[in-house]
């Protein structure tokens, strides 16, 4: 449940005992109600995930496509979660600048892959409906060529998907 930070694991005995040690002591301050709202979707109808999952999808290979006609920038095609990291070594500005550029100049809100361990590179959330996604991609194109590419060019990756070629 993103916002709320309320999981849970399944595995083979080892792991959970291994995982409960590592976590009892941390959890007991979990929120009631965060607890309360995972209960009733764990147990509430589930005919809605698929429809939660086709939506993902669709807002994933959106973007992606349209990150993968810029040049200047790449990103890999991810095999779950909601997030696409973008490549920005190619452009003029590092990734922290990069990152207040869009956020500043172009409303996109972003997280600098130095928190994320992967420097050159932005995490950018595709949550939204592909009428949203797809003004977020006219401005990223539009601060692409704002900001410029480097003169070396910089990476050549291009828009993959993460399990390996299609």
């Amino acid at each position: 449940m993103p916002g709320r930070r309320v999981a849970f694991v399944a595995g083979p005995p080892p792991l959970i005992d291994a995982l409960t040690k590592a976590s009892e002591w941390s959890m007991l301050h979990g929120a009631y109600v965060n607890q309360a709202a995972a209960t009733a979707v764990l147990r509430g109808p589930r005919d809605w995930i698929a429809g939660i999952a086709a939506e993902f999808q669709q807002a994933r290979d959106l973007l992606c496509a349209r990150i993968a006609q810029f040049g200047a920038i790449t990103a890999v095609t991810p095999g779950g979660g909601p997030f696409v990291f973008l490549n920005v070594s190619r452009l003029r500005a590092g990734a922290a600048d990069v990152a207040q550029i869009l956020l500043e100049e172009f409303g996109i809100p972003t997280t600098s892959g130095d928190f994320l361990h992967g420097p050159q590179h932005l995490r950018l959330a595709f949550g939204a409906g592909l009428d949203v996604l797809s003004e977020v991609a006219d401005r990223l194109a539009r601060a692409v060529e704002l900001i410029g590419v480097r003169a070396n060019g910089g990476s050549e990756i291009q828009c993959r998907n993460a399990r390996g070629p299609e």
